[in-house]
């Protein structure tokens, strides 16, 4: 009897529960199906959306290391690899170097240490270095320099493997690196000369750069290697597909566990990538993967258009100049937290970070604001004509420096394609780029019309040139009237016009002009800057030009850029400049 009470009360109690389950069962079975499993496909939906999250987390997190991984992976493929290699910028960096956040103002010098294949490495940094070493996550692991243990006298640096237990000699100024590899980066600062920056001092001193293991014999130390960097074109940017995934999971498996802490590294192990085993993801996996390397830097980028709410980014109270450390420590540590977005944003545009950066000392260190809006906080956009406003004895001990970038890598595009190393022949052709010479470039022993048709000699058919010349001969009476006339009997504005004319032929949407008036009479350089204007206002042609004839190049332009000596004097409107008395001093000194 017992037994039978027991079975009708466990019968009664389901019943119960299944006539009232909206009243007795709890939020979290109402939730998740009502107690019930989802269906296959939705069970799919959410492992992939998982995965993919997933995914987006390990990028943004790992992004430091990938960012120095990429800069090693370009400078070793260019100018070689070995902890005797030291590339250095010799006439300063331009944007053929393809990194995040060059600049000119100092001479780069940047190495790739390996521990593990070397051991203990002594590293000789001369006097007046300003830099760093980092580990791969651009930990910092000392500074060098004035806030550095050398104080900026040069000394002797013994960088130590993360699992080292041998002898440390007390000579040294030493440090243990958390990864096996570690990045050097050293600045010099260059000194003034007669055309501007001298980078000579800066050079030699960089130099005097000494790397060798701790415990070779001086005779089986190889000699310093200091290739020259500058005018290079290499690419030194983080990986920007699939193989970003490859180079994570390679660092994984040569560097500690330690490296990596035991919950970022459960995330990567979530994804596929554990230290020792196989990558293999599958193929749904893999498109999850591309997506998370496509999205993920765009949500960085989203994420810096943003204010903080805290105001922690911003560098004064009353300007929207921001700080790259939102008021946290080098390695974006807060008072009780790590800033994962506030690091993430600046390692998707730079590299490099040290106390020396942000440390309030004086007489020593640098400063970095950052200014992405106008004052009256627009982003700031390339097509706009903006004043900048700097005010007198700005307190730089070594130098100060502005420098613009491109929002992501300093990059150029047109067409919405990158030029930035593009040939010229690719730029004419691909780019829409023209060139019209300074110096006389016609063939004076072909005719007008043979001159002319040169300028189409990139296109697929001889017969597109000609009829693209003919289309320019009807636009210009004058030169279709001396189209059979050898080219070396026009005058000096026939033969300027049809320099300009022969660019025309592949329809270019920007002519580069260099000084189109020189060595005309005042007639022709009317008629010169007529075409000219007609082509930007009636075609919309997009034209920049070098010209030393301030008056009529300032009344053509829209904007002017004032060079002395090849150096940046003065910036404003062509308007503006014509106005500005300091213009003619320029120009006719006093």
């Amino acid at each position: 009897m017992k037994q039978t009470l027991i079975t009708i009360l466990m019968i009664m109690g389901f019943v119960i529960t299944s006539a009232n389950a909206q009243e007795t069962a709890s939020p979290l079975i109402r939730q998740m199906y009502d107690g019930n499993w989802p269906s296959s496909e939705e069970a799919s939906k959410l492992r992939d959306e998982l995965y993919y999250q997933r995914a987006v987390h390990a990028y943004i997190t790992m992004l430091p290391a990938l960012n120095t991984i990429g800069i090693r992976d370009g400078s070793e493929a260019v100018f070689g690899k070995g902890y005797n290699v030291l590339p250095i910028w010799k006439q300063r960096m331009d944007a053929r170097t393809w990194v995040p956040t060059p600049n000119a103002d100092v001479v780069y010098s940047m190495s790739y240490l390996d521990l593990k294949e070397t051991g203990p490495l002594v590293v000789a940094a001369p006097q007046g270095v300003i830099g760093m070493f980092t580990d791969f996550f651009q930990r910092t692991i000392t500074d060098v320099g004035a806030i550095g243990p050398d104080r900026g006298q040069g000394g002797l640096y013994l960088l130590l493997p993360p699992d080292y237990q041998g002898h440390i000699p007390d000579a040294y100024h030493s440090f243990k690196s958390s990864t096996y590899n570690v990045f050097l980066f050293f600045r010099t600062v260059m000194v003034p000369g007669k055309n501007g920056p001298d980078t000579g001092p800066a050079v030699e001193t960089a130099e005097r750069t000494r790397i060798y293991p701790l415990w070779e014999l001086e005779k089986d130390i190889p000699a310093m290697k200091f290739p020259n960097a500058a005018g290079q074109r290499v690419n030194m940017m983080y990986p920007t597909d699939y193989s970003y995934w490859e180079k994570l999971k390679d660092f994984v498996d040569y560097e500690p566990v330690e490296a990596i802490n035991m919950e970022l590294r459960g995330v990567l192990a979530s994804i596929g990538i554990i230290k020792g085993s196989p990558f293999d993801p599958t193929k749904r996996q893999r498109e999850l993967l591309v997506k998370a390397v496509e999205m993920a830097p765009k949500m960085i980028l989203a994420n810096r258009m943003v204010e903080r709410p805290d105001g922690r980014h911003l560098y004064y109270k009353d300007r929207n100049y921001i700080s790259g450390w939102n008021g946290a420590t080098a390695e974006w540590m807060q008072e009780n937290y790590l800033d994962i977005d506030g690091r993430a944003i600046y390692f998707q545009q730079a590299y490099s970070s040290a106390p020396a950066m942000v440390m309030r000392t004086i007489g020593a260190g640098s400063k970095y604001p950052v200014a992405i809006k106008d004052a009256d906080g627009n982003h700031l956009n390339g097509s706009n004509h903006y004043k900048m406003h700097l005010p007198a004895g700005i307190p730089a001990k070594a130098f100060w420096a502005v420098t613009l970038y491109n929002i992501t890598d300093g990059t150029i595009k047109m067409r919405e394609n990158d030029i930035t190393h593009l040939s010229p022949n690719e730029k004419l052709k691909h780019a829409g780029i023209a060139y019209i010479l300074q110096d006389a470039s016609i063939f004076p022993g072909m005719t007008v019309e043979e001159n002319m048709v040169m300028g189409g000699f990139l296109m697929d058919k001889s017969s597109q040139a000609r009829d693209q010349a003919e289309k320019i001969f009807a636009k210009y009476p004058r030169l279709s009237e001396r189209r059979n006339q050898q080219a070396g009997v026009l005058s000096g504005g026939e033969r300027r016009l049809l320099e300009i004319s022969r660019a025309l032929i592949m329809d270019p949407e920007i002519l580069l002009v260099d000084e189109p008036s020189i060595g005309l009479e005042p007639r022709f350089i009317e008629m010169v800057f007529e075409i000219l204007r007609g082509l930007q206002q009636d075609e919309g042609k997009t034209i920049i030009m070098v010209e030393q004839n301030a008056k009529k190049g300032l009344e053509f332009a829209d904007i002017g850029y004032v060079l002395v000596s090849g150096q940046l004097a003065m910036a404003d409107s062509g308007d503006e400049l014509l106005e500005n008395p300091e213009v003619g001093r320029l120009f006719l000194g006093g």
